[in-house]
C-alpha cells in the first residue's frame, strides 16, 4: 500500500470565487507529518491570450514558482516569478482564483507527505520585456521561452505531458478556466473560448 501512494500524486483544489472545493482528499490518519511547500502560479492573460513557458523538449510550463523567505505575500512572491520567467513588469486586475494542493508521499519516510500548496492567480498583462528576464541555472537547463497562447489551444499544449509538473498544471488550467467561465454564463455550457471574452477583454 505504501509503494502505491509513494508513485501517485493526490490533488484537493478549492476555487476561491464560488468558496468550493472541486477536488479534495482526507489525509487524517494516515500521515503523521506534512512538509509544505508555499507556491504561486498564474494565468496571465495578455491581447486575449494566455503567456506560458516552452521547455527546449517541446513541454510547456505555466508562470510561477515557490514563495520564497523575503516574499512579504503571496502578491510579492507572484510579481517577482513573472519578471524573472516572463519579463513581465506590470499587471493588472490580479486576482486570487484558486488554491491547488498538491500531496506527494515523501521519498525518505513512509509516514510523512509532501505538499505544494499552490495560490492560483489570474491577472491582465500591461507590459513585458524579455530583457527583465532572469531564470536560475535549473529554469536556463530547461531552456525555457516565453509563448503567448489562444485559449481553445491551450488545454491541448499541455494534455499528454509527463513532467513533474504536467499534471498540476493541467489541473490548474483546466479547472481554473471552467471558474472564470463560470462568472460569465454559469448555466451556459457554450465553448470556454467564447464565454471568456468578457474576462479577457
Amino acid at each position: 500500500m505504501c509503494e502505491n501512494r509513494a508513485t501517485q500524486r493526490l490533488y484537493g483544489f478549492t476555487s476561491m470565487i464560488v468558496l468550493e472545493p472541486i477536488i479534495s482528499y482526507d489525509l487524517s490518519g494516515i500521515y503523521t507529518e506534512v512538509l509544505t511547500r508555499p507556491a504561486v502560479k498564474a494565468l496571465c492573460f495578455k491581447n486575449k491570450k494566455i503567456v506560458v513557458l516552452k521547455c527546449a523538449d517541446g513541454s510547456y510550463k505555466l508562470p510561477g514558482g515557490g514563495v520564497e523567505k523575503d516574499d512579504d505575500s503571496n502578491e510579492v512572491a507572484l510579481s517577482r516569478e513573472l519578471k524573472e520567467e516572463c519579463g513581465i513588469t506590470e499587471i493588472v486586475n490580479s486576482k486570487l482564483i484558486a488554491h491547488l494542493d498538491e500531496f506527494k508521499q515523501d521519498e525518505l519516510s513512509e509516514s510523512t507527505i509532501f505538499n505544494i500548496s499552490t495560490n492560483v492567480f489570474h491577472c491582465h498583462v500591461v507590459s513585458m520585456d524579455g530583457r527583465e528576464r532572469k531564470l536560475d541555472d535549473y529554469e536556463n537547463e530547461l531552456g525555457m521561452t516565453v509563448e503567448e497562447v489562444s485559449v481553445d489551444r491551450v488545454l491541448s499544449l499541455f494534455e499528454n505531458q509527463s513532467q513533474p509538473w504536467s499534471e498540476r498544471d493541467l489541473i490548474i488550467i483546466r479547472s481554473s478556466l471552467e471558474i472564470l467561465r463560470s462568472q460569465v454564463h454559469r448555466l451556459d455550457p457554450i465553448p470556454i473560448a467564447a464565454s471568456l471574452n468578457s474576462v479577457l477583454s
